[in-house]
Formats: C-alpha cells, structure tokens, sequence
C-alpha cells in the first residue's frame, strides 16, 4: 500500500495482482491480428541510437561537452551521405 499527499489530498493506492492468461505470439501473428481489427494500432518501438558521445570517450570531460556541442550544432554536415553528390 502506498500513501501519497499532493495539494495537501492524501491518495491511498494498492497494489494487487491480477492473474491474466496470455500466451506470446510472434510478429507475424500480431501483424494479422492488427491489421483485422480497427481497433488497435500497431506501433514500432525501435531501439534508441547510440549516445553521441560515445564517440567521445576517450576525451577529457571539457572537450567531450565542447566535441558533442558542435556535432549537435551543426549536425547536418555530420549525417551519412544520400545517394551521389549533385553535378
């Protein structure tokens, strides 16, 4: 059980525990499952890029900031090349 207080209101909240029944499914089957009915949404969770600054970490601490500072700042020109370069 916990108590908490917001705006001088004491909220009391318990916790329990609901047996649910679910087996897994793969990713096709959720697909189709989605895909079925108008009522969900399927969403793509992917994993978050590495942290810049790991491309730092040999740095001291001064420079690192300053180094990711200017990759953020001028990102553009940091990005992986589209295609050729114009004529």
């Amino acid at each position: 059980m916990y108590q908490l207080t917001k705006d001088g209101i004491e909220y009391i909240v318990r916790a329990h525990k609901i047996k649910l029944n679910f087996s897994p499914i793969n990713a096709g089957q959720m697909k189709r499952i989605v895909n079925s009915s108008k009522q969900f949404l399927l969403m793509i969770v992917k994993a978050k890029d590495r942290d810049k600054s790991d491309a730092f970490h040999s740095c001291n601490p001064k420079q690192k900031v300053d180094l990711i500072k200017v990759v953020s700042d001028y990102d553009i020109m940091f990005k992986e090349p589209q295609g050729l370069p114009p004529k």
